[in-house]
């Protein structure tokens, strides 16, 4: 089992990528706060602004007053044109506005999909409160377990936790 700690667009892009890469590993996501994606909800206003129609990595970063100097490099490898890609082979219609902002045209229904991609789906109210090393497996490393507030240990070979 893979355990995304943090049900937020990144935790939710993590897990999906990872349900793809190995379909026969379940995948499950804790979120501390009372529901998963909540902030995706009031993001450009209740739309979700995933990505932004500026393909040239330099131009885009310069909108980013802090640390644009350092997303030059990421966007290059991972940019507006991957990211609508990316949304375009899950079936997930963009839609750019003439700003340029993008947007998901059908974020509820795309929201109602996403725990579909699982096999475990997700646990609000579910803060970690410890990581650690259960015990040692033969050939495949360590086995690693998750707690969360309810003192449940949960398996898994693989955790990935999404930083703010």
């Amino acid at each position: 089992m893979i355990i995304v700690i943090g049900g937020g667009p990144a935790g939710f892009f993590g897990a999906i990528t990872a349900r793809e890469v190995d379909p026969s590993r379940p995948v499950i996501i804790l979120e501390k706060n009372p529901e998963v994606l909540a902030k995706v909800k009031i993001s450009g206003g209740g739309r979700c602004n995933v990505t932004h129609a500026c393909f040239d990595p330099r131009d885009l970063a310069t909108h980013y007053p802090r640390g644009h100097k350092e997303l030059i490099g990421p966007f290059h490898k991972w940019g507006p044109s991957e990211t609508s890609a990316w949304f375009a082979e899950r079936g997930v219609a963009l839609k750019t506005e003439t700003d340029g902002r993008m947007f998901c045209r059908h974020i509820r229904a795309v929201m109602r999909r996403c725990p579909q991609r699982f096999s475990r789906g997700y646990i609000d109210n579910s803060r970690v409160i410890s990581r650690r090393k259960v015990r040692q497996r033969r050939s495949n490393g360590p086995l690693l377990g998750a707690c969360h507030h309810r003192n449940r240990l949960i398996p898994s070979t693989v955790i990935v936790v999404i930083c703010k």
